[in-house]
């Protein structure tokens, strides 16, 4: 340790640091690019949760209308011996 980095209280870290902002010219060209990074990150993942939601919000409606269906096609006297809110219940909530 020089006698300057002594005073300074520059330990060995913080030299690998500085020497490698001083290898890549600025330390603002690599906060740039983890913040870039970490955009696209954010980017994506939004991205994903989109595209899943919408996917499952589409099984959840085409298992309901078949279920609809299914229920339309059955005899009246399943209807009789089955409560109303109960079938109501289960097209609602997608099965």
């Amino acid at each position: 340790m020089t006698v300057s980095s002594f005073k300074l209280g520059i330990g060995p870290k913080t030299r690998v640091i500085i020497w490698a902002c001083w290898q890549l010219r600025s330390c603002t060209k690599v906060g740039i690019v983890l913040l870039a990074i970490f955009i696209f990150k954010n980017v994506f993942l939004g991205f994903m949760v989109y595209v899943q939601a919408r996917f499952l919000s589409k099984k959840e409606a085409m298992l309901s209308r078949q279920l609809f269906q299914s229920y339309m096609d059955t005899p009246y006297t399943f209807h009789m011996e089955r409560n109303t809110a109960d079938l109501l219940r289960n097209i609602n909530q997608g099965g």
